[in-house]
Parts: C-alpha cells; structure tokens; sequence
C-alpha cells in the first residue's frame, strides 16, 4: 500500500510571519514619522510661545500700537528660527491667511497662530503617506497679580485718608469708652465743669425707633446742672439749629451725684440714620446764665446701622463702599457678598479712559463703563462710572468679613520666608478670634521678601516710593489684601451722582503701626486690625501702599487688568 506524506504548518508560518513584519514595518515606520512630527509641532510651538509672550508684553492693544504689537511677534518668531524650517513661511503682520497671525481678543488678550509646517515621511510612505501638516498657537493674557481681589470699598485721592495706614471707624462707634472727650462748658476755667471720662450708654440707638430710646452720659461730674439736652447734625452747627429735649421744660435729673443725666432721645432724631452729636445745656457754676457745652466736645451718638469711615474726616465723602449689583441676591445683600465672595463675573472694573475731576454719566457710553445701580441690572465688564455710599455700614462689612463663607474666614498664611512660622502677628500660626468667630490672621510685613525684613510700613507707603518689590508673590493670595478702587473727588452724602474710577490702591487689612517692619512688627490696638461691639466691626485698621512694592508675578490665577500705574503679569493662558 502506498504511503500518504503527512501535511505541515510551514508555509502557515511563513505567511503570518511576512504579515507581521509588514505590520511591524509599519509601526516602526509610523512611530519614527509621528516623533519627527511631534518633533516639529514641539519647536512650532516653542515660536508660538516666546513670539505671543514677547508680543504680550506690549499688551493693552490700542489703535496706535497693534500693528507694533504684530511686528513683535514676527521679530520673535523668526529669531527663534529652529533650523530646517523656511523662515519665509512666517508672517505674523497681516491675516488670517497660511503665514500665521496675530488674533486680538479684546485689549489685553491675543493669539498667535503658526503657519502650517509640512512634515515630510521617511517610511510612512509604505502605507500611502508621504507627508503631512502641524501646527501650533499660543495665548497670552496681560493682567495684574491678584487683580481679582477687588474691595467693594472706595477711597478719595489727595484728601489724606488714601496713603498709609489708616483707622476706619465710626464717629460713634464707642470709642468713647477709651477715648473720652472732655465736655466742658465754654467758659469754665475753674474745676467745676463737665470733665471727662463722660460718655454714652448706648452710643448707638435704632433708626426709627417705635418708642423714644434711653439714653444716659455717664461717668461725668456735675452733670447734675444740665437742664436740656441739644442734638446737634454737623459739629459746625450752631445752638440756633438744634433739636432740644425736652423741647419744653427742663430735665428731671434723678442722680443727685452728678455723674449721670438719663434722657430720652426724640422721634425727629431717630428719624434721621447718621450722626448726631449731643451738647449739654446749663449754668455752667450752678448760678448765672446758662450756657451750651462746647462744639468741639460733643458726644457722638449714631442713630441706625453704624458707618465705618476715615476716623480724621469723618464728615467726608472719603472713604465708603460701592454700590455694585449681583444677579444672586437682591440688592441688601450686595455690599456682603462683594466683600465676602469678590464681585460676581462678569462684573469688574477698570479705570476711567480719561480721569475727570468731575462726576460721570454711565449711561452716555454703553461700551465704555455703563454700569446703573437698579436691582436687575445687567453685570458689566470695565465699569470705570460707579455709585457709592458714603462710609461702610457696620453690619454689612461685619457679615462680609467674618464668619463662615466670608473674606476672612480661612488659614493664616505662611511666612515666605520661613515655612515654619505663621504671617500672624509676630509669627503667630494660629487663626485670632473675632466675635467669636476664627478669622484669618495675616499681617503685611510678614509678605516682606528675604533681605527687606527692615523695610517699615511708612516706607512702601509713600506715594513717592519707587521700589523695588519686596513684597512676596503669595500676599496676593491673602484674604487681607485687595485693591481698593480711588475717586478723583469726594461722593456726596446721601446723593445720587456717580464718579470716574482714577485709579486703585493696594489695601491690607491690618492694624500694624507705620513702624511695623517683618523683624519689629508693632500694631495700633490689641486686635489686628478689627474692633468688634456689639452692633458689628466698628473700626477697620488698612494700611494703604504703594503698588510698586508688589511683584510682577502672582502665584493664584491672573487677575484682570486695573492700568498701567500698577503691576502687569503677562501669561500663557492655552
């Protein structure tokens, strides 16, 4: 019987063996031509990128300097020619087109799109490519390091409450617990007057009281002569326009002693939310023709919400907050929220174009600031025209800072130069308590840079100061730093007009002397910059400096662009 050769997987091999090194050929072949790709989008996008940081950099675009701004981003992308490329490819001065171009996207924003760079293969052509395109593109954004720490708050340039540090308070905030003012008849020579320590009980009362509110002047002597009482609206008032009480009849003084005469305060005071000063009326030995206390040492008594402001102009429009709406709460809780949370996107501001020394109409150019106070109003990027409210109301500035959610409440930071120590004061780690309530902590001469540990307070607040930094990069992420917008004139009380942003100012809260240095801190009162009463923050402690000694670089996400007289960081964005 003949014998049948038995089959064999051989030429099975074979033919998967020469389809693997097919297959094999054509990875290596597509792994050696997509690196020299990615080889050659990696140098495109290195031009892209020094080419947008160097044309970035003369960044806000105007009418006069875009097309410099395009000639820039030529220059630069061609003298960082990577070798192998044509040079001619690239043209940066015009576009959309093959060349490249420069994108503007708005003032401080630009683009910078790279040619098509053609990559020629060296094995993918096995597999039908011969060669194929890369490209590149790189945004930068021009903004100023921590430009989104705005305060809601407003100051008035040249008037002596913008520069340095500066105590906020209310005129009757009961400091007169502590600091008492004499209240003396005019003509008292002799010991027999009103002498201190006379003060209020309570120093403030609620506006538009039901029932007339009691109030008393203790701790005084021969108080037992007064026969009325005189509240007084301006300090320059004269007793012809006083508001007496009682207004007939003389008060039933019930403390024989002297030291205390109890009063109740009229409806027509009550009615009015603001300051009112109190004068006392009476013979000022015992015998003779009555007389009014002196002007100069009235008492302070503040009728509704109190209002924080420049403690040495205190009837000024000088310091107080702005008025800008949110779409997340009706317009009481505005000021709040703006302190706690920073203003709502897509709201922010920016300098007027042309800082007038008068006010401003946000209505005459909708694309240049139009900004209305209204509830409902829409939220606009730049707003330079703004309205205000002269001083900060207490409850407002209180629910805004402290507590939870609000712009304190997080850790003190850490000392920049020194990962061991706290930036509270004198080193401290821990969070002080305000209120009851853990607030953060930070003081401003903690920020000082190594080697600036004995630059004070006084010298960086100086409008004449002109650097160096030496403030670290990381004070732009402190709950007590922010930007404080600054009107050329004072707002008026209670009006309705509106005011031209001239500028803004580098605040901290903090109630550091301007002594105080990184190594010396010394501070005005116990508390780091905030006094508590019952009724909310009654005194703010800030201190005002120039902005020549922060960095031009920030740590935190780039803020928006405020102007040219403060620090400008230009960034790569995408």
């Amino acid at each position: 019987m003949k014998r049948v050769p038995s089959r064999t997987d051989e030429g099975a091999v074979a033919v998967i063996v020469g389809i693997c090194a097919i297959l094999i050929f054509s990875l290596c072949a597509m792994a050696v031509d997509l690196g020299s790709a990615y080889a050659r989008k990696r140098d495109i996008q290195t031009q892209a990128d020094l080419a947008a940081l160097a044309a970035g950099a003369e960044l806000p675009r105007t009418a006069a300097n875009e097309a410099p701004i395009r000639q820039t981003a030529q220059s630069y992308a061609l003298e960082n020619f990577i070798s192998g490329q044509v040079a001619s490819d690239w043209d940066l001065s015009s576009g959309p087109d093959d060349s490249g171009w420069v994108e503007f996207d708005g003032d401080t924003k630009l683009t910078v799109h790279a040619p098509y760079a053609e990559v020629d293969y060296s094995f993918a052509g096995v597999m039908g490519f011969s060669s194929g395109d890369v490209d590149a593109s790189a945004t930068v954004a021009l903004g100023t390091p921590g430009g989104s720490a705005m305060m809601p708050f407003y100051g008035v340039a040249g008037n002596g409450c913008d520069w340095g540090p500066q105590t906020l308070s209310d005129p009757a905030n009961g400091q007169s617990q502590s600091v008492v003012p004499a209240m003396r008849f005019p003509t008292e020579t002799n010991k027999s007057d009103l002498r201190s320590p006379a003060r209020l009980d309570p120093v403030s009362v609620p506006y538009q009281a039901a029932t007339p509110p009691t109030v008393s002047i203790r701790d005084g002597k021969f108080l037992s002569r007064v026969q009325r009482i005189g509240f007084f609206r301006e300090t320059s008032q004269s007793p012809n326009d006083y508001k007496p009480w009682p207004s007939t009849g003389l008060i039933v003084n019930p403390d024989t002693t002297g030291k205390t005469v109890t009063f109740d305060i009229p409806p027509e005071v009550t009615a009015v939310e603001d300051v009112w000063w109190i004068r006392v009326w009476g013979p000022p030995n015992g015998v003779g023709q009555n007389q009014w206390s002196a002007m100069s040492e009235a008492l302070p008594l503040r009728v509704g919400d109190s209002l924080i402001q420049c403690q040495s102009l205190a009837d000024d429009g000088n310091f107080g907050s702005l008025i800008l709406p949110r779409e997340d709460s009706n317009s009481s809780a505005w000021l709040a929220k703006n302190i706690a949370n920073g203003l709502q996107s897509p709201l922010s501001l920016t300098s007027y174009p042309n800082p007038l020394a008068t006010t401003c109409n946000p209505q005459v150019a909708p694309g240049e600031g139009w900004w209305s106070s209204r509830p409902g109003s829409k939220l606009v990027p730049k707003t330079n025209c703004i309205d205000t409210d002269t001083g900060l109301p207490a409850n407002a500035t209180t629910a805004g800072l402290v507590g939870d959610g609000a712009r304190l409440d997080e850790d003190t930071s850490v000392d920049p130069t020194d990962s061991s120590r706290g930036c509270g004061p004198n080193g401290a780690t821990g969070r002080a308590s305000v209120a009851g309530e853990m607030v953060n902590d930070d003081t401003l001469t903690c920020f000082m840079t190594e080697g600036s540990e004995g630059v004070s307070v006084d010298t960086i607040s100086k409008p004449a100061y002109a650097g160096p930094a030496v403030l670290d990069p990381s004070i732009y992420d402190s709950a007590r730093f922010g930007y404080v917008p600054v009107l050329n004139i004072n707002p008026e009380n209670g009006g309705s007009s509106y005011y031209p942003i001239t500028g803004f100012r580098p605040a901290f809260i903090t109630g550091e002397t301007k002594y105080s240095t990184k190594t010396v801190q010394q501070f005005s009162a116990a508390t780091n910059g905030l006094t508590v009463a019952p009724s909310g923050i009654t005194q703010m402690d800030v201190v005002f400096f120039n902005p020549a000694a922060l960095p031009n670089q920030s740590t935190g996400e780039l803020g928006e662009y405020l102007g040219d007289d403060l620090p400008a960081e230009v960034r790569l964005v995408e």
